[in-house]
């Protein structure tokens, strides 16, 4: 609600200030006081949904108090109020008020111990009010959710905010954009298309996620320091297309349109997904209905506009459902071992995330030291049905006649259509025992270069061992003092007494 709340230009102090709810007219913007807070809580009870306010960077503790009484009171049971002071006050730019106010509390003799600090403002002011509303909401603390907001591309400035916190707060938060900067702008022109458009925002997908994964660290350090789970959630989000103006304007305009859109919104809130984000806020419902040097930020142009033609809204819809995102695959050994001993399998897991609404069918690539005719039960595609999100594979050895010694079978997922591979997960090793035993005199050597140890380079049988490790070798294809060997066999003794092995 924080332009409901006419957040950025608020001059609100006191309750009194507010827009009544029984006024003529309820709107946002400079000297309007924004949306009566009974209208905010109206809407959240309509559609069963959680409430985020920001609380006017003036407001005065009667104003905050009542305020999270009201909510407290009349938002329906189970649902959560989000609460964040002001907005971007680190945000210099026309129109951030709040930017203003704190630079000119700084100035104030009674605030020169702060030594000009204005995150130490920023958070005192904000600790001031979250004690408010956990004071209202002390017997239903599950229901606050108290949020400190820092910079996407700076994460330095939520770790000073919260360094002054004292752990008052619930949730760490920045903003997820995708923003074009000023080197991506600079080849464009007035013959930029919307494709074009679109194109640099997929690329400048990786930038905005790295910027979360930062804050997402942060909220995972001070979570392990307060001993207690921290929520990490993006305050405003979606593509920053703010043409300024520029030759380029009208392409930024019509890509909000381009049903390409979609594919941009997938991959960025599946980046969100991946660096740990828990909540992402669209900014906003409505708006852009015509081209501005300003952006359309709106998930929609208007509330009447067909779906079909708001590829932004239709992500969004889709990710609720989980519809948006590509299936992606992992692959891992649950018994890495199987033996010709029995025989015994071993076993691995093929799990799909994403959506499971259509039907997959997945390639793998099968390599190693074994051949096929050593096992049953390993495919190079399985077909993941509507609904299925995992398979359990078994490979079963065959127990053949064959003196083979341990073999490898690399099994790894292969790029298809419809789907994505989790790189850190994507290929396993498993290994068949072999229990044939050659009945000859000596015992088995096997000779592995160091530089592979994973395979031997030399497989003989070994009646006698006589060579000079450091400065000799076993055999030309091995350099000295650069192998290794493992004997394996039975020793028969074929006399009594002891036997000694140097």
């Amino acid at each position: 609600f924080m332009d409901w709340e006419e957040t950025n230009g608020s001059d609100m102090v006191s309750w009194s200030d507010r827009r009544p709810y029984d006024y003529a007219t309820q709107q946002s913007g400079d000297f309007r006081n924004g949306v009566a807070p009974e209208y905010m809580v109206a809407l959240c009870n309509q559609l069963d949904a959680n409430a985020w306010v920001n609380m006017p960077h003036m407001a005065d503790d009667i104003y905050v108090r009542n305020l999270a009484t009201l909510m407290r009171d009349t938002l329906e049971p189970g649902r959560k109020v989000y609460v964040e002071w002001s907005n971007e006050t680190w945000n210099g730019g026309y129109g951030f008020e709040g930017y203003s106010w704190v630079t000119q509390e700084l100035n104030k003799p009674e605030n020169a111990y702060l030594l000009g600090n204005r995150w130490a403002l920023i958070a005192r002011e904000t600790k001031r009010d979250f004690d408010i509303w956990s004071d209202v909401f002390a017997n239903q603390q599950d229901r606050l959710v108290r949020v400190v907001a820092g910079q996407q591309a700076n994460s330095w400035i939520a770790e000073q905010i919260l360094s002054h916190m004292g752990g008052h707060f619930d949730a760490v938060s920045c903003s997820a954009y995708i923003h074009l900067d000023d080197k991506v702008r600079s080849t464009f022109s007035s013959s930029t298309t919307a494709d074009q458009v679109i194109d640099a925002l997929i690329a400048a997908v990786p930038t905005a996620v790295s910027w979360l994964q930062d804050h997402r660290q942060l909220t995972t350090d001070y979570s392990k320091l307060l001993g207690r789970p921290l929520s990490f959630v993006a305050y405003e989000g979606g593509p920053h297309l703010d043409g300024q103006g520029g030759r380029y304007q009208s392409a930024f305009f019509a890509a909000g349109t381009n049903p390409r859109m979609y594919e941009v919104y997938a991959r960025l809130l599946e980046g969100c997904q991946s660096a740990g984000l828990n909540e992402f806020l669209q900014y906003s419902l409505t708006g852009g209905l015509y081209e501005t040097p300003f952006g359309s930020f709106g998930a929609l142009q208007h509330m009447e506009q067909p779906l079909s033609t708001a590829p932004k809204y239709q992500a969004l819809l889709d990710a609720t459902t989980g519809a948006l995102y590509k299936p992606r695959f992992s692959i891992e050994a649950v018994n890495a071992a199987a033996s010709e001993t029995g025989p015994t399998a071993a076993t691995y897991r093929i799990r799909r995330a994403g959506s499971p609404s259509g039907s997959v069918v997945l390639s793998l690539t099968v390599s190693g030291t074994a051949s096929a005719a050593d096992y049953t039960g390993v495919t190079t595609s399985l077909t993941f049905a509507v609904g299925e999100t995992e398979k359990v594979v078994r490979l079963m050895p065959v127990d053949d006649a064959l003196i083979e010694g341990n073999e490898q079978v690399n099994i790894a997922l292969a790029t298809g259509s419809g789907y994505s591979i989790d790189a850190s997960h994507a290929s396993i090793n498993l290994i068949i025992q072999d229990n044939d035993v050659q009945t000859v005199n000596g015992l088995q050597g096997q000779y592995f270069d160091i530089a592979n140890l994973a395979m031997p380079t030399l497989v003989r049988n070994d009646q006698y061992i006589n060579f000079n490790w450091g400065t000799g070798s076993p055999h030309a294809l091995l350099q000295p003092d650069r192998f290794s060997v493992r004997w394996t066999g039975w020793i028969q003794p074929i006399e009594t007494g002891s036997y000694v092995f140097r």
